[in-house]
């Protein structure tokens, strides 16, 4: 018979030519206890861990759900606010869209934005067009009216209008004296 060293001091195991033969098992009743213990405790843990990842995942699609039916619902939405946008502008009439602009616009301005060359300017635009390049530099007047197609009178037109006006007063002065 060989004699197997035992690589625990657990058991003793004896073979033979045919077969195995126990002799002497013993187990330490203690230690197997506090491994196994130890070992189901952990199981225990992991099981708790998954069960809760689970739910966690489950809360997550959930909220994913909700998040993409949201999504989806606010695309509509846009889809639907687009259209009326749309259709608003399609229902300014040509009297509604003057309206609009004698709001901001003298008529010698909307002719102007309405596409015709020439307009005879009002005092009141001439004033307003002299006041603007007063209060800023002459450089960004013409940006205004140039660049930008504000409708201003041309500076010739003031500075023609302002000398009339300028030269009758001092007509008017000097008949008098």
């Amino acid at each position: 018979m060989d004699l197997l060293p035992s690589s625990s001091t657990h058991s003793k195991i004896h073979i033979t030519k045919n077969y195995i033969k126990e002799e002497d098992v013993h187990f330490d009743d203690s230690q197997l206890d506090n491994n196994f213990g130890a070992k189901n405790l952990e199981n225990v843990d992991c099981v708790k861990s998954l069960e809760h990842l689970k739910t966690e995942k489950q809360n997550l699609i959930e909220k994913q759900k909700l998040l993409q039916q949201e999504n989806h619902d606010l695309d509509l939405e846009i889809k639907e606010l687009r259209n009326k946008l749309t259709n608003t502008k399609k229902q300014i009439t040509p009297n509604q869209e003057l309206e609009i602009l004698q709001k901001c616009f003298s008529p010698a301005q909307i002719k102007l934005l309405q596409g015709q060359n020439k307009s005879r300017w009002s005092l009141d635009d001439l004033a307003m067009g002299f006041t603007i390049k007063s209060f800023c530099s002459r450089d960004f007047y013409i940006y205004l009216r140039k660049d930008l197609k504000f409708p201003l009178p041309a500076e010739s037109n003031m500075n023609r209008s302002y000398r009339s006006k300028y030269n009758t007063k001092n007509d008017n002065s000097s008949e008098k004296n």
